[in-house]
């Protein structure tokens, strides 16, 4: 028992120390990947001087792969002008030349990346992504940023069934058949669902694991009372709501370690949404 605890004191020390040089964050050097999603608010005004902050907190945060919303092109060129650039790849999708879309962010160069449109008034799309880990496996991440509004909701259903019973079987069965592709131990599905409260999709509920929940962590992250820029451009029926979340799909080998939500009053300056980290254990 002595030996098992210095041992990992050494490994934190070492993950500490390092953890700028290395090309894995400790979650993974211990058997596990660390996942952030943030929508980091399109707003132009306000790029130039939120953006490089948004990008700096990344990097203090550290994590294997981040999934991103709402990324435009400004976003894009504050990112290779940062010092992020030396150690992620960055992986967008279409949506991003032309108005706003989704991006991942990723230590480890993906195996494989796929775009689909959804049926949007707002041009929204899935963006997939598998990340390889140990072993000739791989985590596949589904990041989506489902529509926005408060009657909505009949889409959104839409957009959940669609991505669960279509896009995600087809992009599955594509990645099988490849004989060059990880095999798939896990499924994680993040972003912003523009979900409220405790709501969720039937389908969300059958199949998936609801990772705040399952850490009963129900705050908001779309705060109307303490997100500085949520409070300031929120309109009259607003409320705050949990719109940004992590789903693990049952079944997959993994676990959710972790749940994280930073809510402290920088990260309200910088988004009108806060970001969320999950921590997910590898079964080895």
């Amino acid at each position: 028992m002595k030996n098992a605890f210095f041992s990992n004191v050494l490994i934190l020390v070492l993950c500490l120390s390092f953890m700028m040089l290395s090309t894995f964050s400790c979650a993974e050097e211990q058997g596990a990947i660390d996942i952030l999603s943030w929508n980091v608010w399109f707003d132009e005004a306000t790029a130039d001087s939120r953006y490089p902050q948004i990008l700096d907190a990344i990097s203090e945060i550290n994590p294997d792969m981040v999934l991103l919303q709402e990324v435009t092109q400004a976003f894009i060129e504050h990112y290779y002008h940062s010092s992020l650039s030396a150690t992620y790849y960055l992986m967008t999708s279409r949506q991003t030349k032309y108005n706003y879309g989704q991006a991942f962010l990723s230590r480890r160069r993906l195996f494989s990346t796929h775009n689909e449109p959804l049926a949007s008034a707002f041009g929204r799309s899935v963006f997939f992504g598998v990340l390889e880990i140990n072993n000739n496996q791989a985590v596949l991440v589904v990041n989506v940023h489902l529509e926005s509004g408060r009657f909505e909701s009949s889409v959104r259903a839409k957009q959940v069934e669609v991505i669960n019973n279509q896009y995600l079987p087809v992009y599955l069965d594509k990645l099988n058949s490849d004989t060059k592709s990880p095999d798939i131990v896990g499924i994680v599905w993040g972003g912003d669902f523009n979900l409220k409260g405790k709501k969720g999709h039937q389908l969300l509920s059958e199949y998936w694991q609801d990772t705040a929940l399952h850490f009963k962590n129900s705050l908001p992250t779309y705060d109307i009372k303490n997100n500085v820029l949520a409070s300031e451009h929120s309109g009259w029926f607003s409320n705050s709501s949990r719109l940004d979340r992590f789903y693990l799909k049952q079944g997959s080998k993994g676990k959710v370690l972790e749940y994280k939500l930073y809510n402290q009053s920088l990260f309200g300056i910088l988004s009108d949404h806060y970001p969320i980290k999950i921590i997910l254990g590898l079964d080895q």
